[in-house]
Order: C-alpha cells, then structure tokens, then sequence
C-alpha cells in the first residue's frame, strides 16, 4: 500500500512549479452560473475561471452553499482512530488484516516504505475523545490476538488521529452547479467500509479529464453535465453499500 501523502507528493512533483499552494483557504466561489470567480485567503484568483473543481473534502463549505437543502452529513455510529508507525517500530513480515469483535476493529495494513498504517474502529457517540488514547486502545484491543497488544505499545499517541465516521445522509442531486464540479468526499462522502473513499475519487478525476478533454471554454458546463451522469448512480450505490458493510461490522451481538 502507498501513504497518501507519497501519493499527493508524486503527483504534485509531476506539475509546473508553483502550480501548488499550500496554506491557502479557498473562501467561496462566487458566480458558478457564469465564469467563476474564486476567493482565498491570499486573495482573489487572478481573473474568472472556465472551471472550478471542489475537491474541499467531507465537510465541502461549497457543497453546503450551493446545495443549502441538502441534509448534509450523517453519523455513522463509530469513530476511528489511526496512525502510522515507522520502519523501525513495525514487525517484520506484517501482513494486511482485519480483526472484528463486538462492535470493534482493528486492523494493519503494511506500506511499501516499511512503516505499517493503523487503524481501530468503535462504536461510540459522536464526539467521544478519550483524554488517554493509548489506554483507551488498550482497554479496548489490548487483549486480543498478536500482535496487536504489541503494535498498540510502539505507538505514538501524540500520532494518533481520531475522527467520527460520517457519509451523506441522502445523495446529491448532481456533482455540478454551472461551471463548478465536486469530486471525491465533497461530492460523496461515503464510510471507509469498503475503502473505496479514495478510490472513487480517482474515477472521478479520470471521467471529468476524459469529458472536458477538447471540450473548450464554451463546453464545458455541457461537460459538467455529462459527468453528473456519469458518476451520481454509481458513487451512491458504493456509499449505500459501504454503510451496510459498517452496519454488520458494528454488530455487537
């Protein structure tokens, strides 16, 4: 497996220099019907843009402004906590797996660089942060198979990343609005179940390139249609799918 950060490294590599800016807020998109305008906290994009892609993730501010009667998000009844350790913290020979027991998860996934990604799901109310996470982990998984006592005593709790795990209470009407497409979370933010957030995000990456391709300026809200229909029913069906796999998975019975 390859550590997202590896990913969004080597495709940043791949573009100009400065394409990139990192530490800038997009604040709103003003005049998604004509040629958009985009408003950061380093100020205004120079001039208006043939389009604007919302890649602004689970919580999307632009999702909530141009969709204002959507619901929104919904909780899907657990958290998760993850985490990475390095090269020289990881056991040799890990293997990818997954272990359930009564409304938990833990599971490891090694990466080509050595290291070995973490992760533990729970059910628990939205909100829940312990103040001790590595004895929460342990009152919780400490005494299941190996090795998990032992890689729950090399991590760092300072590492430690906690977050409720939501998608979409209902799908979106469509992925645009003019001259302006969301791709990824922000268009369908789905639960990890079935570790295809990513994943889907990639397609639509791939399918919005494939229909602008020698779309023009003046074809591209055409374009933008094209892809809603594109990826709408297929992206709902993977999110409607990763919430049952959840519901099973939390069973506690």
């Amino acid at each position: 497996a390859l550590h997202r950060s590896a990913l969004a490294d080597a495709l940043t590599a791949a573009l100009p220099a400065g394409t990139v800016r990192h530490g800038v807020e997009v604040t709103t998109v003003d005049g998604a019907d004509g040629f958009p305008v985009v408003r950061t906290s380093a100020g205004d994009l120079d001039g208006s843009a043939d389009l604007v892609v919302a890649a602004d993730g689970i919580h999307s501010p632009l999702r909530r402004r141009y969709f204002p009667d959507h619901p929104g998000l919904r909780h899907s009844g657990e958290t998760a906590w993850r985490t990475v350790l390095p090269a020289a913290a990881s056991p040799a020979g890990a293997a990818t797996a997954e272990t359930w027991g009564r409304g938990e998860r833990f599971g490891t996934v090694p990466l080509a660089d050595g290291r070995t990604y973490l992760y533990a799901t729970a059910v628990a109310p939205e909100g829940y942060r312990p103040a001790d996470v590595r004895a929460e982990l342990l009152r919780r998984y400490g005494t299941w198979h190996d090795p998990i006592p032992a890689l729950l005593q090399r991590i760092d709790p300072a590492a430690v990343l906690q977050h409720d795990l939501y998608d979409l209470a209902a799908p979106l009407p469509r992925f645009h609005h003019g001259r302006l497409a969301w791709l990824g979370d922000a268009a369908h933010a789905m639960t990890p179940n079935l570790g295809q957030g990513g994943c889907q995000a990639v397609e639509d990456a791939v399918v919005l390139a494939h229909l602008l391709d020698g779309a023009g300026p003046g074809g591209v809200p055409q374009a933008l249609a094209a892809y809603s229909a594109a990826r709408c029913a297929r992206t709902d069906a993977i999110r409607v799918r990763a919430r049952r796999a959840g519901r099973v998975a939390a069973a506690a019975h």
